[in-house]
């Protein structure tokens, strides 16, 4: 990976075109994914982590791609896994502060959305703000990984769950009640997921949910200031 995949033009890992044996120059926030797995050293760590800074991070997160195609998975998008992936990877390498303002980012146009729609969606426009765009499909409700990744950086992240936002609206009726709505928002769309998998088992979604929630309050310390893992 080190040798076919490193680009010391763009201090990025990029895709590596096999048939034609070299390497695509285009940057995209895969290249979060080897500190995420933890197969780099902490300079290269380095580097990935000023590209991402210098061309990838926009107000709202960061942007799965540089260019602006009208496909979902180009600019000006950000999906919540890639936004973990991207977190956790420079976390574990030592940026933290560039991971928290990732993190900040993406948590507060959630909300704000939220505030707006009443729903969390699939993918958000991390550079003007908003619902994604583009693609061969409307943006979709719900969503689980926007949930799940919305969770756990509030778990990691608790100042952000105090965070006060300033929004033009008045739809979420002040940051109580926006806290309060976004965690029966959520709760509602897993314990429905789990209902969804579990036909014909009426207890499972109460076991689900009391199960996530001891995994939530054994998120330690530790995962909050020190070791991710």
């Amino acid at each position: 990976m080190l040798r076919l995949m490193w680009s010391a033009k763009l201090n990025a890992f990029v895709d590596f075109d096999w048939r034609n044996n070299r390497q695509m120059e285009r940057l995209t926030i895969a290249t979060a994914f080897p500190l995420f797995a933890g197969m780099v050293d902490r300079p290269r760590a380095r580097r990935v982590a000023r590209t991402i800074q210098q061309s990838l991070l926009m107000p709202h997160g960061v942007v799965t791609t540089t260019e602006d195609t009208g496909e979902q998975w180009d600019a000006p998008n950000g999906w919540a896994p890639l936004q973990w992936i991207a977190i956790d990877g420079l976390r574990r390498n030592g940026e933290r502060e560039l991971a928290a303002k990732i993190a900040q980012g993406w948590v507060a146009e959630n909300a704000r959305v939220y505030c707006k729609t009443g729903k969390l969606v699939e993918k958000y426009n991390v550079r003007d703000a908003g619902e994604g765009k583009g693609g061969e499909y409307p943006v979709q409700d719900g969503f689980g990984w926007t949930n799940g990744v919305f969770i756990k950086l509030l778990a990691i992240y608790p100042q952000l769950a105090r965070q006060r936002y300033e929004f033009t609206g008045s739809e979420c009726g002040g940051v109580t009640a926006l806290r309060t709505s976004l965690n029966l928002y959520v709760r509602y769309q897993t314990e429905r997921n789990t209902a969804l998998g579990s036909v014909g088992n009426e207890a499972a979604p109460l076991r689900g949910w009391s199960r996530r929630k001891r995994d939530v309050a054994r998120i330690s310390a530790d995962e909050r200031t020190g070791d991710p893992n």
